[in-house]
């Protein structure tokens, strides 16, 4: 019931007064019926997070770019994110761009780490997704375990870590992209997973295919989300009959192998410039998997 804004003013006192008091009589009749709980306080609002201001937006990318010094300024919306893994380690991550369309970038081995994606990240975050790019455990700023030797465990561990912080950033559709070992890592992880999150997986140069530290090629045939794989046929690494092998172990009814020219290089070469035929082609493949 609303309350009235304005009193009563042409009523006069005595009838005024023997209102209230019908009213208070009432009331105290009716005291002992219905719930005599008191009414439950309105839920508290929720509120957003509070937009950064520009100078705090320029700081964490500043920070971020601390990281990877050399390289070109990343674009708006960078930041250092570190990760955190079911086994409590503490990896060193940067984040591009927002958006539901999310990409992990997975590292190859080698003195880059993480900055060996820079240029590919910023130019992804540029064109719309969300990108997170990290060092894997006992590289790079990322802690160590244990144990130093890789196995499709750690390495699991590692880009589920990666794929867990971009949801909660707000991605809703993730492709695992790796390069080199990271590749092969990438296959891995996409294949032994259950994060339905996870809608595709594409490898450029992935080796140490027979290799236990990796396990792909055990893992391949439980792959079940669309596969992207790309070489180079001068890869001084990884022959184009062995990437030819894992894709035809690969249990993905959608799959592929692009061949990139004989000198494109190795891993993350093949998408530098990202304007070359190879970064069109990734570039395409993930926009249709997010």
């Amino acid at each position: 019931m609303r309350t009235p804004t304005r009193a009563v003013r042409a009523a006069p006192r005595a009838a005024l007064v023997g209102a209230v008091a019908a009213a208070l009589a009432l009331t105290a009749a009716l005291g002992g019926c219905g719930d005599s709980r008191p009414a439950p306080r309105a839920a508290a609002s929720s509120h957003s997070a509070p937009t950064p201001t520009p100078a705090a937006t320029a700081s964490a990318t500043a920070s971020a770019a601390a990281i990877c010094p050399n390289r070109s300024a990343p674009p708006p919306h960078t930041s250092r994110q570190p990760l955190r893994t079911a086994d409590g380690l503490r990896l060193q991550a940067v984040e591009m761009g927002s958006g539901p369309r999310g990409v992990v970038l997975v590292p190859e081995t080698g003195v880059q780490l993480l900055c060996g994606w820079w240029e590919f990240a910023s130019y992804l975050a540029g064109a719309g997704f969300h990108v997170l790019l990290f060092d894997v455990r006992c590289t790079g700023g990322s802690s160590c375990g244990t144990t130093t030797t890789s196995s499709p465990a750690t390495s699991d561990a590692d880009i589920a870590a990666a794929t867990a912080r971009l949801k909660a950033r707000g991605a809703r559709r993730i492709v695992l992209l790796g390069g080199s070992t990271g590749g092969s890592q990438a296959i891995t992880a996409a294949a032994l997973g259950k994060d339905p999150a996870v809608r595709a997986v594409a490898s450029l140069s992935a080796d140490l295919l027979d290799d236990p530290s990796t396990g792909v090629t055990a893992a391949a045939p439980k792959l079940r989300v669309p596969l992207l794989m790309s070489v180079a046929p001068g890869d001084p690494y990884v022959t184009l009959a062995d990437t030819r092998k894992v894709l035809g172990l690969a249990g993905s009814s959608d799959k592929r192998l692009v061949v990139a020219p004989a000198d494109a290089g190795h891993g993350w070469d093949l998408v530098s410039p990202p304007t070359d035929r190879i970064a069109r082609i990734v570039t395409a493949f993930l926009r249709s998997h997010t």
